[in-house]
C-alpha cells in the first residue's frame, strides 16, 4: 500500500495506553542468545590478547609489527560483532511480532506463532473497541499498521505486511462487521489489496457486505435483465449446477475494450457466471458462497493463456455475485463425444497435447495451480480445432496443509485427491480419464487404472500405456509432470 498522504489514527488515542507490538518467551531464542554470547568472549579474549601484544611490543620491534597487523583485525572482528548483533537482534524482533494467527468463533486470537499456545492473546467481540489501518513514515518510508483498540485499554500494533500471515484480511473484516457492530472502523476500500490484482477482483466483500439485507430478484434471471448498471442484458441461461447459474449476455465492445479488440459500438457476447449469496451474512453458508466467487476470481484474475478463458469483470448486485468470462464459440468435449462418438487417435492426441500445455502452465505458478476438475465438461473445442479451458470454481492453489473439502467428479478424481492432498499429479490422472473418455466414449471407472483397450480393443498399445501411466493409482507410477506426458504423446504421433 503506498500514500502520498499518510493516514493518521481517527479513533484510537495512544495516549494513557500500552501499545503492544510483540508477543514473545525470550527462553524460545536460546540459540541466538548463545551465538551472542559466544562471539562476545571470543571478542573479549581476542581484545585482551591484543592487549597483551600492545603490552608486549615494547620489548622488540618483532612484536610491535605484530600489533600493527592485530589493530585491523580487532577492528574487522569488532565490525562483525556488531553486524552479527544487529541481525540477530533484528531477527528475534520480527520473529515475536503479533500476527492475527485464528479468527475464533468468539473473537480474534493473536500471538506470533501458529501452533504455539503460550504467547496467545484472545479478543473477544464484544472487547474490540476500533480497528484502524493507518500510515506511518519510517526511515523515509511509508508504511502501512494495523491497530486494534480494546474496551480495557489496550492496544495492540500489528504491521501490515505480516500481521495476515495466517488470515485473509477480507475474511476477519467480513466477521468485525458482523460480529461487532459497534467497533469504530477506519478503513478505506483501497486499503486492502492482493498483490498487484485489479480492486474490483479483490474487493468484492466491499461490495456484499455493504449491500442491503434484501433482494430483489427471484429465481433465475430473465431475457433482457440488465446487470451492473445496464452494462451487461442477460440473452438466454446457458446451464447451472451446484455452484451457480451461467447466462449468456452481450456487453458493448466498448466498455470491454481495455481486454477485448472494440469494433465500434458493436455488441460482444460474454459468460456470466452468477453465485446466489445469502441475504443474512455472517453464516457458514454465506462465508461458503462468498469463498466460492472470491476464490474463482481471484484464481482468473491471475492467469493469463491463450487456452484458459479470461476474466473480464466481477461485481456483487442484489446480494448476487457475477464473474464476467470472455465467449467461446465452441462445445464442450462431453458434447463433442455424445453428438459424434469417440474421437479418432490422431484428434485425441491434437487434443490431449493441447490440454498438457495449459497444465504445464498452471503447474509453473508457485504454490502450484491445482485444477482439480479437469473434465470434459470444463473443456471446449471450437470448429478450428483449439482448446478452451472454462471452469475454475473448485482450482486452488497447492498448500502444504490438507484440504477441507473433496471437489471433482467422482470418475476423475485420483486417491490422494479423495482424501484431502490433491497436487499436480491429480490433473494429469484427471487428464488421463479425460483421454480415456475421448478413446472410449465413456466415463473410466473411479480411482483405478484406465485401460481403453478393454472397451475398445482396436486401440493402439502405445496410447492405452500412455493412459494406464497417466491414471496409475500410485502417484509415483504416474507421470512426473504435464510436460513428460506430452513428450510421450508426442512420440507417439510420429
Amino acid at each position: 500500500m503506498e500514500s502520498t498522504n499518510p493516514k493518521k489514527l481517527e479513533y484510537i488515542t495512544t495516549e494513557g495506553r500500552r501499545i503492544t507490538t510483540n508477543m514473545s518467551d525470550h527462553s524460545e531464542h536460546r540459540e541466538q542468545m548463545q551465538m551472542i554470547c559466544f562471539l562476545v568472549i571470543v571478542f573479549g579474549f581476542l581484545f585482551a590478547a591484543l592487549q597483551f601484544i600492545g603490552f608486549a611490543s615494547a620489548i622488540g620491534h618483532e612484536i610491535r609489527g605484530a600489533m600493527q597487523f592485530g589493530g585491523p583485525l580487532m577492528i574487522y572482528s569488532s565490525v562483525v560483532l556488531l553486524f552479527g548483533m544487529v541481525v540477530s537482534w533484528k531477527k528475534m524482533s520480527e520473529q515475536t511480532e503479533i500476527k492475527i494467527v485464528e479468527l475464533a468463533y468468539d473473537g480474534i486470537v493473536l500471538g506470533n506463532k501458529k501452533y504455539d499456545s503460550t504467547t496467545r492473546k484472545k479478543i473477544t467481540w464484544s472487547e474490540v473497541e476500533a480497528f484502524e489501518i493507518v500510515d506511518e513514515v519510517r526511515s523515509g518510508q511509508v508504511e502501512p499498521y494495523l491497530y486494534i483498540a480494546t474496551r480495557n485499554v489496550e492496544t495492540y500494533k500489528l504491521r501490515w505486511c505480516n500481521a495476515f500471515a495466517w488470515v485473509e484480511p477480507e475474511l476477519l473484516l467480513s466477521e468485525l462487521k458482523t460480529n461487532a457492530p459497534n467497533a469504530m472502523v477506519n478503513i478505506a476500500q483501497g486499503d486492502i489489496r492482493v498483490g498487484e490484482q485489479s480492486t474490483r477482483y479483490t474487493n468484492l466483500w466491499l461490495q456484499y457486505f455493504s449491500s442491503p439485507d434484501t433482494r430483489t430478484r427471484r429465481g433465475v434471471l430473465t431475457t433482457g435483465t440488465e446487470l451492473n448498471d445496464g452494462r451487461y442484458r442477460v440473452l438466454k441461461r446457458l446451464g447451472g449446477g451446484g455452484q451457480g447459474t451461467i447466462y449468456l449476455a452481450s456487453a458493448k465492445s466498448t466498455d470491454l475494450s481495455h481486454l477485448l479488440v472494440a469494433h465500434d459500438d458493436d455488441d460482444v457476447l460474454v459468460v456470466v457466471k452468477e453465485y446466489v449469496l445469502p441475504v443474512h451474512r455472517g453464516s457458514a453458508l454465506a462465508e461458503k458462497q462468498y469463498d466460492l466467487l472470491n476464490h474463482e476470481a481471484q484464481i482468473l484474475g491471475h492467469v493469463k493463456h491463450p487456452s484458459i478463458v479470461r476474466l473480464l469483470d466481477c461485481f456483487v448486485e442484489d446480494n448476487r455475485g457475477y464473474i464476467v468470462l470472455e465467449y467461446f464459440n465452441g462445445e464442450t468435449l462431453k458434447a463433442l463425444v455424445a453428438a459424434n462418438g469417440p474421437l479418432n487417435e490422431n484428434a485425441v492426441l491434437e487434443v490431449i497435447i493441447s490440454i498438457c500445455d495449459i497444465l504445464s502452465y498452471l503447474h509453473s505458478f508457485r504454490p502450484a495451480i491445482i485444477h482439480r476438475d479437469l473434465t470434459p465438461d470444463n473443456l471446449m473445442c471450437n470448429s478450428a480445432g483449439e482448446i478452451m479451458l472454462i471452469d475454475f470454481t473448485v482450482a486452488h492453489q497447492l498448500q502444504s496443509t490438507r484440504t477441507s473439502t473433496v471437489v471433482g467428479k467422482q470418475a476423475y478424481i485420483p486417491v490422494e485427491q479423495f482424501r484431502g492432498y490433491p497436487q499436480p499429479q491429480s490433473d494429469i490422472y484427471a487428464l488421463g480419464c479425460t483421454m480415456f473418455f475421448l478413446l472410449t466414449g465413456s466415463d473410466p471407472a473411479p480411482m483405478q487404472e484406465s485401460d481403453p483397450r478393454v472397451e475398445r480393443p482396436e486401440i493402439s498399445m502405445k496410447l492405452s500405456a500412455i493412459v494406464k501411466r497417466a491414471t496409475a493409482f500410485d502417484v509415483s507410477d504416474r507421470y512426473g509432470s504435464a510436460d513428460e506426458l506430452k513428450a510421450d504423446l508426442e512420440r507417439a504421433s510420429e
